[in-house]
Order: structure tokens, then sequence, then C-alpha cells
């Protein structure tokens, strides 16, 4: 037997099973008209040919392949899908025979069957990329966790700015700095006017209530992220504006 996918205008063999010489048939291509596949496709219900090799129509390479096998009879119906068949499945006979009405009945009950199987190992594989998807934004979710955590972390143990995103650089694999860091005192924290902010390379973004100040990766690293960074630094920028006011 041959299963035989529709792709474009040829037929690609998909699987094959009882042949003498199965790997030659793996990578065979044929026109999706040619043969007893392109009748199936064509009147789009089982065709059996008793005499096959007689029809002029046969793909030479694919003649040559059944000569070698000794094939002389075939019957084949379409593998049905959403949108019409998706491809063909062949069976062969060594010996001279016709295919009755009941046999051909049976072969496109197994298509429906093989058509079934295929339907669900696509919802499996569906699955499976769902699973894979879930399981990165899972990875992704702790790692954002981790850098949030380090950066925290050491802000809450007195670190500078500068020390504190040095640590969570390390866990987050990307260097992360502020540029514009906030000038001292209690009510500004931009740089000095006449100063110039450097441009980060990579990505930055502004740490809110901080005047021209960002937060800046350099690396890659999602926007939502450096947000997150960026409002945690404020934070402390905030903490330690309260702190100079009550002294």
């Amino acid at each position: 037997a041959v299963w035989l996918d529709v792709l474009g205008d040829e037929l690609h063999v998909r699987a094959v099973s009882g042949l003498i010489q199965p790997d030659a048939h793996q990578d065979l291509r044929m026109g999706r008209d040619a043969g007893l596949s392109g009748l199936v496709l064509a009147r789009d219900e089982p065709v059996a040919a008793t005499d096959y090799l007689e029809d002029t129509s046969v793909d030479a390479r694919l003649r040559e392949l059944l000569q070698r096998e000794g094939i002389a009879s075939l019957a084949g119906a379409p593998l049905q899908g959403p949108d019409g068949a998706e491809g063909v499945l062949v069976v062969m006979s060594r010996h001279r025979r016709a295919f009755d009405s009941h046999e051909l009945r049976v072969l496109l009950a197994i298509t429906g069957i093989a058509q079934a199987l295929r339907q669900r190992s696509r919802g499996w594989e569906g699955m499976r990329r769902q699973i894979a998807a879930l399981s990165q934004r899972a990875n992704a979710a702790e790692h954002v966790q981790g850098t949030v955590d380090a950066l925290s972390t050491a802000l809450l143990r007195g670190n500078s700015v500068d020390r504190a995103l040095a640590e969570a650089s390390d866990v987050l694999g990307a260097r992360l700095h502020v540029d514009g860091l906030p000038t001292p005192g209690p009510s500004t924290y931009g740089p000095q006017p006449e100063e110039e902010s450097v441009p980060a390379l990579g990505m930055s973004v502004p740490i809110p209530g901080a005047d021209r100040a960002q937060l800046a990766a350099e690396g890659a690293v999602p926007e939502g992220e450096l947000h997150t960074l960026a409002q945690i630094v404020a934070l402390n920028f905030a903490r330690q504006r309260a702190s100079v006011e009550t002294e």
C-alpha cells in the first residue's frame, strides 16, 4: 500500500508498506493528474485498474518501480480533508485481479479511518506546540521574577543603583544602567541642564518621576520587563528623596 499526499500540483509519497524496496518509493513525486491517483482525485471516488501498467499515463519512474515490484493491479481511494481530497491511499496486487465494489467500499472506509488518525495526530501536534509555548512563557516569567528579586534585594540592602543594576544584569544576561542619573536633592531627578544624556545602546525606557532619567539595557530585553525594573528604580529614587526631605 502507498499513502500519497497532495502538495500543490504534485502527489508526494508519505508512507509505504508491503513493498520489496520501500526506500525507493519514499521520495517519489508525480503530477496530481497522472495515473490512477489522478483519476481518484478527479472523480473523488475509489478507482481500480486491473492492468495498471497498460495505462500509458503512468509516470515513467513509477512504471519502472512497479515493474521491479511485480505489481499488476491497483485500487485507490481519496483521503478526504475538510476542504476536499488531501491525498490518495493505493493498494496493490502482484497478481492480475479485479477489485469488486465491496472491496472498494472497504478501501474507502479504511481511508476514513486513516484520515481520522491523521487529524488526531495533528491535534496532538497542536497541543504539543501549545504546551511548548506555555512552558516558554512560564520560563520567561520565572526569569523576570529572578531579575526583579535581584534588583529589589540589592536596593534593600542599601546598595547604590549602579551596584544593584549590576547584580540584576548578571541574572538578566544584559547590562542595565541609568542614563541621566537624578541630581542629589529633594525636588529634581534629571541631569543638570548643561549635561547631555548619553543615549543607551539597545532599548531604554523612562524612569517614572525621574525627569529625563531612563533605564537602558544593552542586549535583548522584553520592553515590559524593562518597564518593571524601571518602576523599581523609581521607587528607590522616591525612597531616597523622602529620606532627604526628612533630614
